[in-house]
């Protein structure tokens, strides 16, 4: 058989055999672009492709806390799988909008899994997750550890120690540690996470390390000042003051432990720190090292401050931010009078996110003048993508329909008085909102016809709380929902008058639903029995939590 001469048109390689062939560096470019889903689909073309791919899908973890046993029943069987996911982690971030929600992390430990993710980098968990024990197996686990935010217990008393021992190993061993937020429940006896051992133990081992300390809150209740004279209150104050004097290079720092340890704090952060980018601080007694701080921290572009205890001009402590170019960010939650702030706010034409609001710890009644105020406001910050102020009347949403195309979050308060037109156009120009709370006042002008142009008009829709008492909606704004807004999480006062047969039918095509609120009648028999409840759960597969409150 006589060879035959190579054809001067060769047949070019088939595209898929072409592509499943690409350099593994190409791939990493593309497959840095692409979604999550489409990395799970570039998985199955071939082992190439999954090497590459699959490192990527597990790099990132992000989700409810209820959901983690999904992720667990994975991570935890490691012989089962082609390789093992755990040593892909990188980041974890896990949300807890629900009370119950860390009790799945009992269930299915968190730790067992930390013990075996050597990449990771990032850990933010929004409930107590972690004992002291568990800080433990992450300080020696995860030494490329970069960033922790965690709550620390504080059921019991004895817990504390067991935190600050944790901690104390965690900054000891995670060398590259540059950015620790700890948070704390707040008991009825007063008890922090975290003793003045454990901020000790951070002030010795992060040494010009950190660019972002915080110690913050969580829980709605008012928290109560600590009673600082003390051996123990005044050894917390001196180790947060040498945290902050041995980091001056920090750019975030929270202070808003309910403690007047941090009055002293302030003291030291006015005198050394230069380069903040974020500050926020609640509970501060001392509004003049709050106002030298604004003063000389020019780069701030995020400043919260919350429960001042001040009884000047509010105008006063603001003055230093009015020359701040770089502010996009301002929350002002129970500093000074409600009144007294508004009116100072359109002189930050240039801020992108506003929240407002009255203190918590006294009654706040809604002036006749605040809605002008509000609307004034967002006239002139026409750059605004989150905003939450008390708003009672149509003016406001009027004026942000008008100036603010850009919304992403809305939510005002208490609405008692809006009504569909107002609504309607809000959500027709402000069309990229995600999150809108209409109030928590009673409100019986809203009706299906705007609730269904709210839902047609944001596709992107993720959180939606309709006012208290709209005694005239009905199945129609539920079936608008669940054709309209595919993203919907949460969905918040919901009249159970619609009946439970209308939530059988629409509740269960909101497959991204996580939390679900009812507002019963019992008065009027419009109410869901226990037996309904845990049939409308048994039929939502992500639904996690069904709450009904009259």
């Amino acid at each position: 058989m006589v060879d035959q001469p190579p054809s001067p048109n060769p047949q070019p390689t088939p595209p898929i055999a072409a592509v499943a062939r690409m350099p593994p560096e190409l791939l990493d470019a593309i497959f840095l672009r692409l979604k999550r889903s489409d990395l799970g689909a570039c998985c199955r073309v071939n082992r190439a492709w999954f090497d590459a791919a699959h490192p990527r899908i597990w790099s990132r973890i992000e989700a409810y806390a209820h959901e983690w046993k999904k992720y667990y029943a994975v991570l935890s069987k490691p012989k089962a799988l082609t390789t093992d996911y755990r040593k892909c982690i990188q980041q974890i971030s896990l949300l807890a909008p629900l009370e119950d929600d860390h009790d799945d992390l009992k269930r299915h430990s968190l730790a067992k899994i930390l013990k075996f993710t050597p990449r990771l980098t990032v850990l933010k968990l929004d409930f107590p997750a972690l004992s002291g024990d568990d800080l433990w197996i992450l300080s020696a686990s995860c030494q490329q550890l970069m960033a922790l935010s965690i709550v620390g217990e504080s059921s019991r008393p004895d817990s504390r120690q067991g935190n600050d021992e944790g901690l104390a190993a965690v900054v000891k061993n995670c060398h590259k540690l540059q950015h620790l937020r700890l948070k704390s429940g707040v008991t009825s006896q007063a008890l922090l996470s975290f003793t003045s051992s454990g901020l000790r133990a951070v002030a010795n081992a992060c040494h010009r390390r950190l660019k972002t300390f915080a110690l913050d809150c969580v829980g709605s209740e008012i928290a109560l000042l600590i009673n600082l004279d003390t051996d123990e209150g005044r050894r917390m104050g001196d180790a947060i003051c040498d945290i902050l004097t041995g980091n001056p290079q920090l750019e975030t720092l929270s202070l808003d432990w309910p403690t007047l340890a941090i009055d002293p704090a302030l003291e030291v952060a006015a005198a050394s720190l230069r380069n903040l980018r974020t500050f926020r601080v609640g509970y501060a007694m001392n509004i003049h090292a709050v106002t030298s701080i604004l003063a000389s921290n020019p780069l701030l572009h995020t400043v919260s401050l919350c429960e001042l205890s001040t009884l000047d001009a509010v105008g006063a402590f603001l003055d230093p931010l009015r020359a701040n170019a770089n502010l996009r960010h301002l929350t002002l939650d129970g500093a000074g009078f409600f009144n007294q702030v508004l009116p100072v706010i359109p002189q930050f034409a240039q801020l992108e996110t506003i929240e407002i609001t009255p203190s918590r710890q006294s009654a706040s009644l809604h002036h006749a003048l605040t809605d002008e105020y509000v609307a004034a406001t967002v006239s002139a910050c026409s750059n605004l993508t989150a905003l939450k102020v008390p708003i009672q009347s149509d003016l406001p949403l009027l004026a942000i329909a008008a100036n603010c195309p850009n919304l992403v979050s809305l939510d005002i308060c208490n609405g008692k008085e809006i009504t569909d037109s107002a609504l309607m156009l809000l959500a027709r120009r402000c069309n990229k909102l995600e999150t809108l709370r209409l109030g928590a006042r009673r409100n019986n002008q809203i009706t299906d016809d705007a609730l269904v142009v709210v839902a047609e008009s944001l596709p992107g829709l993720r959180r939606l709380s309709i006012p208290l008492g709209c005694a005239r909606i009905t199945f129609k704004t539920l079936a608008a929902l669940a054709a309209h807004c595919p993203s919907l999480e949460t969905l918040g006062n919901v009249p159970a008058a619609v009946g439970l047969n209308a939530l059988m039918i629409y509740i269960p095509k909101m497959e991204r639903l996580v939390a679900l609120s009812l507002l019963a009648s019992p008065r009027l028999g419009s109410h869901v029995d226990q037996q309904g409840l845990a049939q409308l759960k048994m039929a939502c597969e992500r639904l996690h939590q069904i709450t009904q409150f009259a």
